[in-house]
């Protein structure tokens, strides 16, 4: 039996139980409307089902068919990977990219270890504070923007042929600045270090803190 045909008794059935729910009212003789409407019901209820069920299980026919061809033809003619993208660049921008890409999250990295440890420091010296965040700042942002800048500057020489002499020294000029500047956050946070790692004399831990301030200005990069 077809689910069209199926279905066309299931809603015989589904007129009979609505028969059944309106004759009651309308005749006032339940005996018969109650049996009518419960046939209806249940006939309703077990062709509905039984469609479903049927559909369900012609669906997973057609899957396993499905899988069975696909692993049929697979043999036959196995399906050939996709082609990962190839990077067609030059080895050394490859390079130069992985090192600006490993400077960069340096440089995120020394940010915010220095703003932590000039939290404990500087707790009770806001203004103290506020000058080496702002060096600090100053030094990271400058080495970023020449980290940028080589970016920008490596994609302008076309970066899939091996850079002459003296684009590769442009290149490696940015470079070196930006890994200057991010040596001297390590001198920051060195310094911090030393402080932290004094002894617990206040008046020693002061005086190391007023060596820190009379050093502000080697970070203050322009």
């Amino acid at each position: 039996m077809s689910d069209k045909q199926k279905m066309t008794i299931a809603y015989v059935f589904l007129a009979l139980a609505f028969a059944g729910m309106l004759s009651g009212p309308i005749t006032g003789n339940y005996s018969l409307a109650m049996p009518l409407f419960g046939i209806g019901a249940v006939g309703f209820y077990v062709f509905l089902l039984s469609t479903n069920a049927e559909k369900k299980r012609n669906a997973r026919m057609r899957q396993k068919q499905e899988e069975f061809t696909d692993r049929i033809m697979d043999r036959i003619a196995p399906r050939k990977e996709e082609p990962k993208p190839s990077d067609n660049r030059d080895t050394y921008y490859i390079s130069l990219n992985q090192k600006l890409d490993q400077l960069n999250e340096s440089l995120d990295s020394k940010k915010t270890t220095i703003n932590q440890m000039a939290d404990e420091l500087f707790k009770d010296s806001a203004i103290s504070k506020s000058r080496y965040l702002t060096a600090t700042d100053n030094a990271a942002a400058i080495a970023k923007d020449n980290i940028r800048k080589c970016r920008t500057i490596a994609k302008g020489f076309g970066e899939y042929a091996a850079p002459t002499a003296e684009e590769k020294d442009t290149l490696e000029s940015y470079v070196e600045k930006a890994e200057r500047l991010s040596a001297m956050l390590n001198g920051i946070m060195n310094e911090f270090a030393k402080v932290d790692l004094a002894n617990s004399n206040d008046s020693y831990i002061e005086e190391r803190i007023n060596d820190l301030k009379e050093t502000t200005h080697l970070y203050s990069i322009g």
